[in-house]
């Protein structure tokens, strides 16, 4: 065995002082290749690399491609081994089938989230901004209750969470339908603002003390905990909550008169305006919909998997200038299908550039706030404030509302 591990150590260029020191005290780069060395040396069929070289410096992200290049020419597998080999990884046994349903969990929440606005023509593209809200109330109600009992506790987060989600939604739902903002800028403005309001509370004041620094958040009762459904895995009850709420939303769409209107109004706005349809109404339950969909998903993956909220990324301000959908919201503060042939294209131009001005003096204001008050604000809420402008920019520039009040009066007897 020594003497194999030394031939390997040699061939793979695995730096180390000698063969018997642990692997975990290897960098990441030799323990990299020493895994390569194992791997390779046992003659395999095919190899599934998935980033090798995620992590590594430039040396040894060039030593492990140029191996794995060379056993690719060596070898000659068929891609049906591949995808069989896939396969059985995803369904080959208990545990794995365990695995691929507990993470199609959220998965079918969010699906439904986004089926039930589109089919609407609501486009509801911050769904993340509603999957965190959902996490907050999560972590909010599921701290909290120790009387409450496992069979009171779980419906209650549910319902707190959909609930959370689905007005977060109405924000923006709102504003489409009395103002005529666009809900695609909206909502994927407020995705940040909500992103950085979760990154200040488990930084600051829900930073479990007993985390040993890691920013998350307190965990939740074992009341508030899903019971898993097979043993020694992650399945859990989520699962038949997400295919249950499946069911739910094709009976509604299919089966309810609500659904239907909002079918109705996602074919066409002016035919259900013609008919009477209560448009307006048909895109907030849309809308309610939706968000508590969204937000479902994230308290079946907090109570059934994580047990607390934690926030990993880091937000960088150049990222956040210039990497962020702030590109399309500028571009999109005047734009208006029509607008550009019926104002010339001198026009459009001078409203978006209106628009770029108009976050310039956003940001100066976060900076020159930022000066003033020191300390004594979190600097996310510094962070939020391009992004709410840009909201209140699009409000107030928006002329006239998507579904004009002359069209939702009702037909009166012998009119239609």
């Amino acid at each position: 065995m020594k003497e194999m591990a030394k031939k390997l150590v040699k061939k793979f260029d695995v730096r180390c002082p000698n063969i018997n020191i642990p692997v975990q005290k290897l960098s990441g780069g030799n323990m990299q290749k020493l895994i390569l060395a194992r791997e390779l040396s046992g003659s395999p069929r095919i190899i599934l690399a998935n980033q090798p070289i995620w992590g590594l410096d430039v040396g040894a992200a060039a030593y492990v491609h140029t191996q794995l290049m060379k056993a690719a020419e060596q070898g000659g597998a068929s891609p049906i081994d591949g995808w069989m080999l896939m396969i059985k990884g995803a369904l080959g046994s208990k545990f794995v089938v365990s695995e691929t349903l507990t993470r199609a969990t959220p998965l079918i929440f969010t699906g439904l989230a986004a089926a039930v606005a589109f089919r609407a023509k609501l486009w509801n593209i911050g769904a993340e901004g509603q999957f965190y809200i959902g996490a907050c109330v999560a972590v909010l109600l599921g701290t909290r209750g120790e009387m409450l009992s496992l069979f009171i506790m779980i419906p209650y987060l549910f319902a707190a969470g959909a609930l959370a989600g689905g007005l977060f939604l109405l924000v923006p739902t709102i504003l489409k339908t009395h103002l005529n903002v666009d809900e695609v800028v909206t909502t994927l403005l407020l995705n940040f603002v909500v992103l950085l309001f979760v990154n200040w509370l488990v930084f600051g004041p829900w930073k479990d003390p007993m985390s040993m620094g890691w920013p998350q958040s307190e965990p939740v009762l074992d009341s508030a905990i899903l019971p898993i459904l097979m043993g020694k895995t992650r399945f859990h009850l989520g699962f038949v909550i997400a295919v249950l709420s499946a069911v739910f939303v094709w009976w509604f769409m299919a089966k309810t008169t609500w659904g239907f209107e909002i079918r109705a109004v996602g074919s066409s706005i002016k035919a259900s305006t013609f008919a009477g349809m209560p448009v307006n109404k048909a895109i907030i339950r849309t809308a309610l919909i939706s968000g508590g969909l969204a937000a479902m998903a994230v308290v079946s993956e907090l109570c059934g998997v994580k047990g607390y909220l934690a926030f990993a990324a880091i937000i960088m301000v150049a990222f956040i200038l210039f990497k962020t959908p702030l590109g399309l919201a500028l571009r999109m503060v005047g734009e208006n299908p029509l607008a550009v042939e019926a104002q010339g294209l001198s026009v459009f131009y001078l409203r978006t550039l209106a628009g770029c001005l108009l976050f310039a003096a956003f940001d100066a204001i976060q900076m020159r706030v930022q000066q003033q008050a020191g300390m004594a604000i979190p600097y996310q809420f510094y962070l939020m404030m391009p992004y709410l402008f840009s909201i209140i920019a699009l409000v107030i520039m928006s002329r006239k509302a998507a579904y004009p009040k002359a069209l939702l009066i009702p037909f009166r007897k012998g009119e239609r």
